[in-house]
């Protein structure tokens, strides 16, 4: 409202009423405490909202952990801490490179036990492999018997068991055994394991009676050593190698042999009986009757029809190791006693023929007299100039050996003799001459190596 007047507004005051004051305050007072709990009540309600949201929050999130930790056991668990074959296999591994293999032929062993379609046949033979470096041959054997059992292998998984089989019997030394049980396992197993199978070994001739000696020949197909004997006991490595046909001569022989080849795998024994009649060969002909010979006399034998003529001139039984015949021998000045006797190759003999002789010399030249005769015949061709035989020009000289006698149809006996020369130093040579002196005239010749005389000039 404004002044009609002077036109300002007008303030009306209230008349003073100092119980309604107080009433006013108080109610102001009550609103105010109302409002107050109203908004304590209000804080309460949103504090205890607020806490059971995080109550339910923290709910949450521990099961949500206790979930997470159930996931990750069941995680760890069903990666890392289940059993399984796999697992257990690993663990066989790390005990191999421990060096405990029995302990790993037990990891093996659990994880045979799991029910898994994992391959049997391959984890038995790998216990059985742990066995055997252990050195439970016996378990590692049945362990390995077990799998060549099963009907359903295939032809590689036999052969790869038989190949465990016999490293186990070998690791053992039980060779003879192993030869055994191959030549009784399929044929495609023999075909792969061919090198430890060991065939007796195969004789040239069959038992029975002969009445001539003869070489046995022994035979083996698998690359090895056989060994024998000759007396009927088993054959060991430390029996005769054979090495050439065996010489059975007269008497009885009951040859035993084995062959034992690169691993070691010995065969059966092979035996068999021979008996050797005495077949002696026929006496030596000695065309030389023993005697008293004066001059050149030559001892001649006829050539045998099988073997060869050996002699001896000291009065023992002549043996392969004997002088061999090959010609007429010159006989020896004085007495001397010559035994013959014919061997073949078979080791046969003949009776021996003994014969004795005394030569008494009748030529005018001795054997030490003829280099003299050649000498001077060459000091005449002024071939040399002394009789020392010291070559014309020069500082050597001739000097002349003692060869042999001959003698040359129509000219009679002669010595024939090697010419050598020695220079100043002593170095000698042959010179390639040899000279034939006559023995009874001292003439000299040439001699050719075809036993003619050239006269010298």
């Amino acid at each position: 409202m404004y002044c009609e007047k002077c036109g300002t507004e007008i303030h009306i005051v209230k008349e003073y009423d100092a119980g309604l004051e107080q009433q006013i305050s108080d109610n102001m007072s009550s609103i105010r405490e109302e409002i107050r709990r109203q908004i304590e009540d209000e804080e309460k309600l949103k504090r205890t909202a607020e806490r059971k949201k995080h109550l339910r929050l923290m709910a949450a999130a521990a099961a949500a952990a206790a979930a997470g930790v159930c996931i990750l056991v069941f995680f760890l668990y069903y990666n890392f801490l289940r059993p399984t074959q796999a697992r257990y296999v690993g663990r066989a591994y790390e005990a191999e490179q421990n060096g405990d293999y029995k302990k790993a032929a037990e990891f093996i062993d659990r994880a045979l036990n799991l029910d898994e379609d994992g391959d049997v046949n391959q984890l038995l033979l790998k216990k059985a492999a742990y066995l055997e470096e252990a050195g439970e041959y016996e378990d590692a054997e049945v362990t390995v018997r077990e799998v060549i059992a099963d009907k359903n292998l295939t032809g590689d998984e036999l052969i790869d068991a038989y190949g465990s089989l016999i490293q186990i019997y070998a690791d053992q030394k039980r060779f003879d055994e192993i030869s055994q049980f191959l030549s009784e396992s399929p044929k495609e197993v023999q075909s792969k394991y061919s090198d430890y199978l060991c065939a007796e070994p195969t004789f040239s001739e069959k038992d029975g009676s002969y009445q001539k000696s003869f070489h046995l020949i022994l035979g083996d197909d698998s690359g090895g050593t056989i060994f024998y004997t000759l007396d009927g006991t088993d054959p060991t490595i430390d029996s005769s190698v054979y090495s050439e046909p065996i010489l059975l001569s007269s008497g009885e022989y009951t040859v035993c042999a084995v062959v034992v080849n690169k691993y070691g795998v010995r065969s059966k024994t092979a035996r068999h009986t021979y008996q050797i009649g005495n077949g002696r060969l026929a006496t030596p002909i000695v065309d030389t009757d023993s005697g008293t010979y004066s001059g050149v006399a030559m001892i001649k034998v006829e050539d045998p029809s099988s073997g060869k003529v050996y002699y001896t001139t000291d009065g023992s039984e002549p043996t392969e190791e004997s002088n061999v015949y090959t010609g007429p021998i010159e006989m020896p000045s004085g007495n001397s006693t010559y035994i013959f006797i014919t061997i073949d190759e078979f080791g046969n003999k003949s009776d021996t023929v003994e014969r004795n002789y005394t030569l008494t010399p009748s030529a005018q030249v001795s054997k030490e007299d003829g280099p003299s005769y050649i000498i001077t015949a060459l000091m005449n061709l002024g071939q040399v100039i002394d009789a020392d035989g010291t070559v014309t020009g020069g500082n050597a000289c001739y000097s002349y050996e003692y060869e042999e006698t001959q003698t040359v149809s129509g000219y009679g006996s002669f010595y024939i003799y090697n010419e050598v020369l020695i220079d100043s130093a002593g170095n000698s040579a042959v010179t390639g001459r040899r000279f034939a002196v006559n023995v009874s005239n001292a003439i000299v010749n040439l001699y050719t190596t075809g036993g003619e005389l050239v006269p010298i000039s």
